[in-house]
């Protein structure tokens, strides 16, 4: 540079410096605003209050204008602080959604900051009002999915977060640390996610171990959760299980629900309801397993093509390809709606189910729901709409909802992970929110396709293996895309089942052993089975009982697989519940000749004797607080008889004794000491019964029902039953007589010919010598049956069986027990426990020789008809006995023993039965008893003194002479009709001694006459009608609201009947009384003064009158002569004090008080 242009340079440096400390700011630039902090997204829950805000540099004064939309905003209504650097909106709502931003001005220029958007939470909730469940936590943005508990929600935000909120802080704080989560379930009390690593995270309630994943759980795509149990399923279409329901255990939550069925695969899709679970099959079919009680894994008939699941608490839905519901199972407290789908709902995407009802979501973004609604769960909010997820939970429903169409690109929600089968069909569903206008994707596995107007992905994928697929979403606005981690396995060919399969010995039997294969073979069958190559179906008619190890080999166009499963074939049969293994048959069960089934509320047993004596049991009591096994003690021996109650059994020893097992509340074990001879027993819900050889009934056990207290008189009796509060009877008469409590046991007077009966808990059956059915108390006779030989009842359901070996079920069904399989043939005998049945069954006719079963022993009476029938499994084609008494004959082509036994005794009877194969025999032990004389008039009966009075002994078998005694005077006896009648004079109670003979003995017997002069009727629920014993001398009664009262002529009261609020509780001392009343609650007495006493004595010139007793005031009265037509004057006036002073001179004077 030139010398002079640096000295001018240097001379202008200096010149600023001397400015610049005179004044600095002249050498700094004047700056415009500069926005240093930007306003941030909002996503409030609707009536929220929200601010945007911003910093902003620069020289002042800084001046601002907040817009919405581009437009600017103004104070005034729901805005606060539009000119200021932050802005407020109040009572947020849709119109107040948009994109709001600020403009920082000043007097060198402006800045504008970037839009922030102000979106309502996209999340509805409603239900139950004062639950947090129903709150949506402020700023819960990105949603992309929901699940909802019983007290508690989850969301899963697009980042892989979760987010968690309800009653409980354990459930509604997610693990910390927990990320890259692409999948959420929610239980009762407990919540699953599911990772991108393909890892499962539990927290919550761990009462049953439903968090404690299993070590070493990995490939999982999809998770769900239940009350108490959780699943998982892998890639490879298999599904886990942990939580209540595990193996090996069962009292009540456990159900199994966490057990998974063996040889289960290709699943797809899996859901958990309260203690049942589902899974959907790569075929569009429904397995089910766990707690049936509601009928929740009884599969409808027919339902296949389906592409979705959904469980609830104790009920099930499932969605068709074509966007149709099927619903099955109910909720406890009340089954109406519960399965009943709405009329024309149609065009459904998704489906959720809750324990009290059910959500549906149409493709254009409708909710439906339905069923049972405590809290307002089924009460859609008003104007709801662009849903596109849906979860139902206890006591509130909750929903993911996007924009309408136009207002943002399509954000795509999912799915994040699916699992399909190679070479099967397959469904998915790309789900969007803000609405969409075409879809695609990239990376699907050949053989399956997008559908660009409806988003559904389907075809058949043609190979295996894990698929990076990106799913495409558009509209007016712009594009959207999220991705799909895609898991197609292979359907390698496999078992049906490795668990034992059952099948009835010589019934016609079909299963399929195998799937996904094209070929197969199986050694190992019983005779009489085989399988198809090409079905893979065992069918036939099963010829030998026992446990028969299968072997199957199968392959496909993928490979060859060899496995094995037990095929179990006895003969019983169960169906029905079986929550406590009480249909599934034991091993080696083998030459039964009997069976009995029973159980109650939430437990259930099943016994069978064999025809070596001995007793086999299966199933579960309750017992101590806790479910135990049934289990038959090994010195129990000899058994000839056995029946099952509520949670106890009973067995007959061929000794006539009794042995109880099992639970033992209110005493059904506890068997008399007493009792000898015994020829049947039979088991109540919680009492029991035994017919001795003399046809005489014993009772023991609960009787607050008067269940055990047996009829007095009652005898030539044939068979027994128990039912839940009462007891029935069969005499030889072919009556029945019932007791107890309920309507069971009032039997149809029409009633007769009857020669078998059965009590369910709250139903009698009785089956006629015709063989018809008749059923009392609950209902629903098969009228239509005929040429029925036995007779069973379950708890609330009923069994026949005909001539033909057949069985036929009615009643109640919650779980199949009415539903006999459709092959069962050749059935012997039945049993009807308190969900479900048994059935005995033999080979057909012409496979073996007969057997004999039974009857072991029966009872009969001299002189009465007589029915037996000999029970033959295998068929036979004719009958024979020997050792009958005389009046007895067998049918020879029937088996059927009738006639009138001449003689009492007990006979040694052989029974035997014939076909071409050869010859069975059994023996009877006949027991004949006489029909003695006898009188069935017992406890208290009733005369009043000096009336007329007739009634008739109540005298059994036909008495030829009647005499009595002790009776009181007034009355007579009739030795030939029994009736005691004229007017009893006497009053009092009256042993009366009755001596009663025929031809077959003589008895005695004896009952309490008591004659009162009091009668009562009508109502007599609190014995207000039954007059006290020694009532007498009565003048006066009165009837009060359920008790009553008398009054003597010794003025005391007498009081019974309903004593609630001490209404019958004479006061202490009471007495003198004259009158008496009584009231709804209370009772009255009018009590008579006592007398008042007159005395008089001399002071000086005067008569001094003083009286004790009586009323105040007095008034002194006076006569000249008395007697009867004395005429008393009053003396003065009335006088309020007890004494009087008179002059001695008054004379001749007869004086007396008394009350004015």
């Amino acid at each position: 540079m030139h010398s002079h242009s640096i000295q001018h340079l240097l001379f202008l440096l200096a010149a600023i410096s001397q400015l610049s400390a005179l004044n600095p700011q002249l050498l700094r630039a004047q700056q415009a605003p500069l926005i240093t902090a930007q306003p941030t997204n909002q996503y409030p829950v609707a009536d929220a209050v929200v601010s945007f805000g911003v910093a902003a540099t620069g020289d002042g004064p800084l001046s601002y204008q907040w817009r919405k939309d581009g437009t600017n905003l103004v104070d005034g209504g729901k805005i606060t602080g539009a000119a200021t650097a932050s802005v407020t909106v109040s009572n947020v709502q849709t119109p107040e959604m948009g994109f709001y931003s600020v403009v920082v001005t000043n007097l060198y220029g402006a800045a504008t900051s970037t839009v922030a958007t102000l979106q309502l939470v996209p999340m509805a909730a409603w239900g139950n009002s004062w639950s947090v469940e129903a709150t949506i936590p402020s700023g819960l943005n990105n949603v992309v999915a929901i699940a909802a508990g019983g007290n508690h929600n989850v969301a899963l935000t697009a980042e892989g977060k979760v987010v968690a909120w309800g009653s409980f802080p354990e459930v509604a704080t997610p693990p910390s640390g927990l990320s890259n989560v692409v999948a959420i379930a929610a239980g009762y009390s407990h919540s699953l996610a599911l990772t991108t690593e393909g890892r499962v995270v539990g927290w919550g309630s761990n009462n049953y171990g439903q968090t404690n994943v299993p070590a070493g759980l990995s490939n999982v795509v999809a998770i769900a959760a239940g009350v108490s149990h959780s699943l998982a399923l892998r890639g490879d279409g298999q599904v886990v299980g942990w939580g209540a329901g595990g193996p090996g255990s069962a009292e009540d939550p456990h159900y199994g629900q966490s057990t998974i069925p063996s040889g289960l695969s290709n699943v797809v899709a899996i859901a958990a309801g309260g203690e049942h679970s589902l899974a959907l099959t790569a075929k569009g079919l429904v397995v089910a397993w766990g707690d049936n009680r509601q009928g929740q894994t009884t599969i409808p008939s027919g339902l296949s093509n389906v592409v979705a699941i959904a469980a609830g608490g104790e009920r099930n839905l499932a969605m068709t390809t074509e966007g149709w519901l099927v619903g099955w199972g109910t909720w406890g407290r009340s089954s109406a709606g519960q399965t009943t789908i709405p009329t024309g709902l149609s065009n459904v995407v998704a489906i959720s189910a809750a324990g009290m009802y059910s959500l549906a979501l149409t493709a254009e973004g409708q909710v439906i729901l339905w069923a049972h609604s405590s809290y307002g769960q089924t009460n859609i909010p008003s104007g709801l709409s662009n849903v596109v997820a849906i979860a139902a939970g206890g006591a509130y429903s909750l929903v993911l909802t996007g924009l309408p169409g136009g207002v943002a690109p399509p954000r795509v929600l999912g799915p994040q992970v699916l699992v399909g089968t190679a070479d099967r069909d397959f469904f998915g569903r790309i789900v969007v929110a803000n609405s969409a206008q075409g879809f695609g994707a990239t990376g699907l596995p050949p053989g399956l396709a997008v559908d660009p107007a409806t988003g559904l992905i389907t075809g058949r994928p043609a190979a295996d293996g894990t698929y990076a697929v990106t799913l495409f979403a558009t509209n007016a606005v712009g594009v959207g895309q999220a991705s799909l981690s895609l898991h197609i396995n292979l359907p390698w060919p496999g078992i049906t089942t490795s668990n034992v399969v059952l099948a009835g010995l010589g019934n016609g039997f079909a299963y399929s052993a195998a799937v996904n294969a094209d070929w197969s073979s199986a050694s190992g069958l019983p005779l009489g089975l085989a399988m198809d190559p090409q079905s893979a179906e065992i069918s036939g008619v099963p010829l030998e009982a026992g446990d028969f190890v299968v072997s199957v080999g199968m392959s496909n166009r993928f490979g060859m697989v060899t496995d094995s499963f037990t095929l179990r074939v006895s003969p019983v049969v169960g169906w029905g519940r079986n929550t406590f293994g009480q249909t599934t048959i034991p091993s080696g069960l083998s030459n039964v000749v009997a069976i009995a089934a029973g159980g109650g509320d939430n437990v259930g047993n099943s016994l069978a004797l064999t025809a070596e004596a001995r007793l086999v049991g299966w199933g579960q009591y309750w017992n101590l607080g806790q479910y135990m096994p049934v289990t038959i003690p090994d010195d129990l021996t000899n058994v000839v008889a056995m029946a099952s109650g509520y949670s106890y059994n009973l067995a007959l020893t061929a000794e006539g004794r009794i042995v109880g097992l099992g639970l033992n509340e209110f005493g059904p074990t506890n068997i008399p000491t007493s009792l000898s001879n015994v020829v049947a027993i039979a088991a109540g819900t919680s009492h029991g019964l035994a017919l001795t050889a003399e046809g005489r009934v014993v009772g023991w056990g609960r009787n607050d029902f008067g269940q055990t207290s047996i009829p007095r008189g009652l005898s030539n009796v044939v068979a027994i039953a128990a039912g839940q509060q009462r007891s029935l009877v069969l005499t030889a008469q072919g009556r029945v007589v019932g007791w107890g409590g309920g309507s069971a046991s009032n039997v149809p007077a029409s009633l007769s010919n009857v020669v078998a009966i059965a009590a369910g808990r709250v139903h009698s059956l009785a089956l006629t010598v015709e063989g018809r059915v008749v059923e009392w108390s609950l209902g629903g006779t098969n009228n239509v049956l005929s040429n029925v030989v036995a007779i069973a009842a379950g708890e609330h359901h009923s069994l026949a069986l005909t001539v033909e070996g057949r069985v036929v079920g009615w009643g109640w069904n919650s779980f199949g027990q009415t539903n006999v399989p459709t092959s069962l043939s050749n059935v012997v005998a039945i049993a009807g426990g308190e969900d479900h049945s048994l059935a005995l069954i033999g080979l057909p006719d012409g496979v073996a020789a007969p057997r004999v079963l039974g009857p072991r022993v029966q009872v009969g009476t001299a002189g009465r008809d007589f029915f037996g029938r000999i029970v033959v499994a295998n068929g036979a084609h004719g009958f024979g006995a020997s050792g009958l008494p005389l009046g007895l004959t067998l049918d020879p082509a029937t088996g059927l023993i009738t006639g009138q036994p001449s003689a009492g005794g007990t006979y040694a009877v052989t029974l035997f039965a014939t076909n071409a194969l050869g010859v069975g025999q059994a023996s009877l032990s006949l027991h004949i008893n006489l029909p003695l004389p006898g009188i069935s008039t017992s406890g208290l009966v009733r005369a009043v003194l000096g009336q007329g009075f007739s009634d008739n002994v109540g005298l059994v078998n036909e008495p030829n002479w009647v005499g009595a005694s002790g009776l009181p005077l007034g009355l007579t006896f009739h030795p030939q009709s029994g009736e005691i009648s004229g007017v009893p004079q006497e009053m009092g109670d009256f042993a009366v001694s009755v001596v009663v003979s025929n031809r077959f003995g003589v008895a005695t017997g004896s009952f309490t006459l008591r004659v009162s002069p009091v009668v009562g009727w009508g109502g007599n629920s609190s014995g207000q009608t039954s007059i006290p014993s020694g009532l007498g001398n009565v003048v006066a009664v009165a009837a009060g609201g359920g008790h009553s009262l008398a009054l003597t002529t010794e003025g005391r009261v007498v009081g019974w009947g309903w004593n609630a609020f001490g209404r019958t509780n004479i006061p202490t001392g009471l007495s003198n009384v004259m009158a008496i009343a009584a009231g709804g609650a209370h009772s009255l007495a009018l009590v008579r003064p006592p007398a008042p006493r007159l005395t008089a004595s001399r002071q000086g010139a005067n008569l001094v009158l003083s009286w004790t007793g009586g009323q105040v005031p007095f008034q002194l009265q006076q006569c000249r002569e008395f007697g009867s037509s004395a005429a008393w004057e009053n003396v003065g006036e009335a006088v309020r004090t007890n004494s009087l002073s008179l002059p001695l001179d008054i004379g001749n004077l007869f004086l007396r008080v008394r009350a004015p």
